[in-house]
Order: structure tokens, then C-alpha cells, then sequence
């Protein structure tokens, strides 16, 4: 799992419940990570319009959508994040018996990707919220 789709279902979940646009020091202070790197996920869930970016003294990040317009899916493809499963490219051929395990493998993979997508793509942030809270 990359690193800033965590960052980014965290910071979602923290902006859920706040009233106001919360600065990027505030998100890092209670999702525990950098500053630095909750401005570089944020800036790309504001260019998704997953959520409203204001500068200034009063500015920050306010959530943009609804909990239930909002899927897990959409949240990793705004991070730059195909997928959840790392599907390398494959190299020369070397020999028949290690390039049939190599695409076997490869095949496998992809459709575990596949599985995962659409799977990620049926959770909107609020089944999640409710999942979370269940145990899963």
C-alpha cells in the first residue's frame, strides 16, 4: 500500500468531523505525519476535488463531498496510486519454463489488482467509517 493513500483516508477521516479549514500542521499533529507530506497528498486531493484548499491565516484543507460521494478508489487514484497490489513489468526473456512462471505470476497479480480495484471502488468513505467501527 502506497504511503499517501494511508495519508489520505487519514486526513479524509480527520476533516469529516471538522467545522472549519484545518491547517496542515493541525492534520499532521493527529494523524501523526509530517506536515510536509500531508501538504503534498493534500494538494493532490484538492487537484481530485475530493476536498477545498483556502490559503492565508485562516486557511487549510475542508472536506469537498459527501462521506457517500466519495469511494476508496477515488481516493487512490487522486494519490497517483493505480493500485493497491504492485504489478512490476516484466523482463527479457530468458528461457520457455521461467517466462511461463514469470507470466503466470504476472496474470495472477493483475487480477488480484483487478479484484481489488473494483472491490475499493464499491466502498464509499462511509460503508468504511461503519467497517472501521465494526472491526472489519
Amino acid at each position: 500500500m502506497n504511503i499517501d493513500f494511508l495519508i489520505a483516508v487519514k486526513a479524509i477521516l480527520y476533516l469529516i468531523d471538522q467545522k472549519h479549514f484545518v491547517n496542515s500542521d493541525e492534520i499532521a499533529s493527529h494523524i501523526h505525519y509530517n506536515p510536509v507530506m500531508i501538504r503534498k497528498v493534500m494538494t493532490k486531493l484538492k487537484k481530485a476535488r475530493l476536498i477545498t484548499a483556502r490559503m492565508g491565516a485562516d486557511g487549510g484543507y475542508k472536506l469537498n463531498m459527501e462521506l457517500a460521494d466519495i469511494n476508496l478508489y477515488q481516493i487512490m487514484l487522486s494519490v497517483d496510486d493505480e493500485s493497491l497490489i504492485r504489478v512490476t513489468n516484466r523482463r527479457n526473456k530468458v528461457d520457455d519454463k521461467t517466462d511461463n512462471i514469470e507470466t503466470s505470476l504476472y496474470k495472477l497479480c493483475k487480477d488480484l489488482n483487478d479484484q481489488c480495484n473494483q472491490r475499493l471502488n464499491s466502498i464509499s468513505l462511509e460503508q468504511f467509517i461503519r467497517l472501521e467501527r465494526e472491526g472489519m
